[in-house]
C-alpha cells in the first residue's frame, strides 16, 4: 500500500485550517487503515473527540474507503485500532477499485478547489473595479464641477465650443436676487459679443419658461428663452450689443415669452465692461 501515501496526498486545507493539530486527510486516511503507530493512533483518537473537523473528515472517508477502513464503533473507536490491522484489508482487486476511485474524488476536489478560488478571485476583482469606479466617480463629481459643466455645454451648444476655449473669455457666477431657480453660471467674451448662460438646480413649474434680458439702466432687451433639459437649461447668445449692457439677467415668464419682463429679476450675471 505504499502508493497509497502518494495518490492521495493533499491535505484537505479547509480541516488543516479549523484543525489545531493540522491533522489533515492523508492523516485520518492512515488512521482509518490502520496505517498509524499504536501511539500516535491513540493520541489521534483522543483527538478526534474533541476535533469537529477532522470527526468530519473521518465520517466522510469512512463509507468511501469501505471494507479498507478499520472496523472502530462504540468503545472500540476510543480504545484504538484492532490489533491485526491486516486482517481488514481488502483483496487485491478491491483496491485497484478503491485506488480508482480515490483517484477521482482527489481530481473533483481539486478541480473544486480550483474553481472555488477562481471564484474568489473574480469576486474579489470585480469588487475591487466597481469600487475604484464609485471612487473615481465621487472624486470628479466633486473636483470638477466647472469641467462636468462645460461637457454639457459643448455637447449641446457645439458652436460656442471656440467662444468658451478662448482666453478672453470670463467665466463667472450670477447673483441671486430670490430663491424661485437654482444657480445661474455664464462665459462672457466681451470682444465678440458671445455668452452662454447655464442654469442648474431649480426650474420654473410646467407653463413657465426662463427669459434672458440684457439690460441697461432701465431697458430691457430680449434675449431669448433658455431651452431646458432636466435640471439644467442653457441659453447661447450672439449680440454685439452686450458689450453696452450692464448686466443680463434672467426672469421666469408664461410660456413662450414676453415682450417685457413680468416677474422680478431672479438671477443677475453683472458684465465687466471694456
Amino acid at each position: 500500500m505504499k502508493d497509497w501515501k502518494n495518490l492521495v496526498s493533499r491535505p484537505d486545507a479547509e480541516a488543516a485550517e479549523a484543525c489545531r493539530q493540522a491533522y489533515g486527510e492523508q492523516a485520518w486516511i492512515d488512521w482509518l487503515l490502520g496505517h498509524t503507530g499504536r501511539a500516535e493512533m491513540q493520541a489521534m483518537e483522543r483527538h478526534l473527540a474533541e476535533c469537529t473537523a477532522c470527526r468530519a473528515i473521518v465520517s466522510e472517508w469512512r463509507p468511501l474507503l469501505g471494507a479498507a477502513a478499520e472496523p472502530r464503533s462504540g468503545r472500540a473507536e476510543t480504545q484504538g485500532p484492532l490489533s491485526d490491522a491486516s486482517a481488514a484489508l481488502p483483496s487485491a482487486s478491491v483496491r485497484r477499485s478503491l485506488l480508482a476511485r480515490v483517484r477521482l474524488i482527489g481530481l473533483r476536489r481539486r478541480l473544486r478547489d480550483l474553481l472555488r478560488r477562481k471564484r474568489r478571485w473574480l469576486y474579489g476583482a470585480t469588487a475591487s473595479l466597481l469600487l475604484g469606479l464609485a471612487v473615481f466617480s465621487l472624486m470628479r463629481t466633486a473636483a470638477a464641477p466647472e469641467e462636468q459643466r462645460s461637457h454639457y455645454v459643448a455637447e449641446r451648444l457645439p458652436e460656442a465650443a471656440y467662444m468658451m476655449g478662448d482666453p478672453a473669455t470670463a467665466s463667472f457666477r450670477a447673483e441671486p436676487a430670490n430663491r424661485s431657480l437654482g444657480e445661474g453660471f455664464i462665459w462672457y467674451n466681451i470682444a465678440s459679443g458671445e455668452a452662454v448662460v447655464l442654469l442648474e438646480g431649480f426650474m420654473p413649474s410646467e407653463g413657465y419658461v426662463v427669459q434672458a434680458w440684457a439690460v441697461r439702466g432701465s431697458a430691457r432687451a430680449n434675449l431669448g428663452l433658455m431651452r431646458q433639459n432636466v435640471d439644467r437649461a442653457h441659453l447661447y447668445i450672439r449680440d454685439r450689443s452686450l458689450s453696452q449692457a450692464d448686466n443680463i439677467s434672467l426672469t421666469i415668464e408664461p410660456s413662450g415669452g414676453s415682450d417685457s419682463p413680468t416677474s422680478p429679476e431672479a438671477l443677475i450675471f453683472r458684465l465687466p465692461q471694456r
